[in-house]
């Protein structure tokens, strides 16, 4: 029986997480719906609600967490190799101007714009 390719759920999935995260920082938790997102993705409903019951608010909490990971991630690469702490500071202000510089653009944070903007339970 020929089926989905071994991966293709955590691939969706992570399409899924890395879409909304970009969109969740550029618009805000209120400014996107969940449409939108899966449109961007290309992910189908039922695919989405497979990996987030909960649905939009489910995947906003997981977004915050990846986006705080790959954030964590960036500032110990950075910092790695710093002899002290006013150097791993500039180490990572230089990470961040270049990851600006290379994007050309500036967007917000997704763990702020859904943790300022989504239903209060979605942070307990």
């Amino acid at each position: 029986m020929a089926g989905r390719p071994k991966g293709a759920g955590e691939e969706t999935k992570q399409q899924l997480i890395s879409v909304a995260s970009l969109m969740f920082a550029e618009r805000g938790y209120h400014g996107v719906g969940i449409s939108e997102i899966l449109s961007e993705a290309n992910v189908t409903k039922g695919s989405a609600y497979f990996h987030f019951p909960g649905g939009k608010e489910d995947l906003a909490y997981v977004c915050m967490e990846y986006s705080a990971e790959m954030f964590m991630q960036m500032m110990e690469g950075a910092s790695a190799s710093s002899q002290s702490s006013h150097e791993a500071v500039k180490a990572i202000f230089a990470a961040l101007i270049e990851h600006f510089e290379a994007n050309r653009k500036i967007i917000g944070c997704p763990v702020a714009t859904i943790g300022l903007e989504a239903p209060s339970d979605l942070l307990r």
